[in-house]
Order: structure tokens, then sequence, then C-alpha cells
């Protein structure tokens, strides 16, 4: 965030040291008010829920992101030397082509189409989550008595063959 500097805190003398502090204070303060905020807010997970919810629900999404980047990088090619042509032609989109820089006109279609594919990705997750939090009210509440779909296993109880 800048730690000291903010307006001001450049002054020579005294004066812009005390800013320098009150602005690294009051950044440090609202980011320590921040954590406190999200900590006392969000719910504690244990490591095993964190751990299942990692590799049954972000793994797979990471491997369907990257092999969606992979489809679009393959599927929309920029066309560099058109853009740069139409530079150095001066023609009217010639300017505007190089106010925004010719790499950036050049990869926006790939751009547009990764956002709306990370949408869709996200959509998807959040369609899931959903049912799956539903699923569990309705068994919290009583009125589907199996298990959850995606439930740790029960333990295993072992008895001893030899008696006591």
């Amino acid at each position: 965030l800048g730690g000291w500097r903010g307006p001001g805190a450049e002054l020579p003398g005294i004066a812009g040291a005390a800013l320098g502090f009150v602005y690294f204070f009051g950044k440090s303060m609202i980011m320590y008010l921040l954590l406190m905020l999200v900590r006392f807010t969000v719910p504690r997970l244990r490591i095993d829920q964190m751990m299942s919810f990692n590799w049954k629900f972000l793994v797979p999404l990471s491997m369907i992101n990257v092999l969606g980047i992979a489809f679009v990088q393959k599927l929309i090619v920029p066309q560099y030397d058109s853009i740069l042509g139409e530079i150095q032609s001066g023609s009217a989109l010639g300017g505007f082509y190089d106010a925004l820089g010719a790499n950036f006109v050049a990869e926006l279609p790939r751009a547009i189409a990764l956002f709306g594919l990370n949408v869709v990705i996200l959509a998807a997750l959040g369609a899931i989550i959903q049912r799956l939090i539903h699923e569990e009210r309705l068994r919290v509440e009583g009125l589907v008595t199996e298990p959850p779909r995606f439930a740790p296993p029960k333990p295993v109880e072992v008895s001893s063959a030899a008696g006591d």
C-alpha cells in the first residue's frame, strides 16, 4: 500500500515524518481490521475439510481451466501483422491501434474469450456448490436421511476376536 508514502509525506522536516508515520499507522490499522474482519466472520475449516475441497473441486477446476485456456490459445490467433500494417499505412484505425498498442488490440479477442471461459467455469462451479449446499441443508433438517455424496468415510470399528 505504499508504506509511509502519501500526499505531503515528502515534506522536509518533522511535518513530513509525522505525516508519513500517520499514513503508515493508518494503512496498517486498515489492513489489521480487514484481516480481523475476515478471520472473525469466515467459519473455521479443518485441514481435512480444506484438503477435501481442494482435491474434489479446485484441482479439477484448474485442470478444466488449463485445458480451456490451451483450446482458446490455439483457436484464436492474434493478427499482429494486419494491425501493424494499419499503423504503418496511416489509416484512421491506425491511430487508434497506435494509441492502445498493437499487441493490446491484437490480443483483445483472445482476452475476451478467456474471460468468457472463466465466467462459464465459475458459474458452473457456483451451481455445483449451491446444489451441494441445498443437499446438506436438507440432510441437516432431517428431510433426507442419506449421507451427503462427498462425506468422508465412517471409521470402521474393530472388535477383538479373543474377547475381554
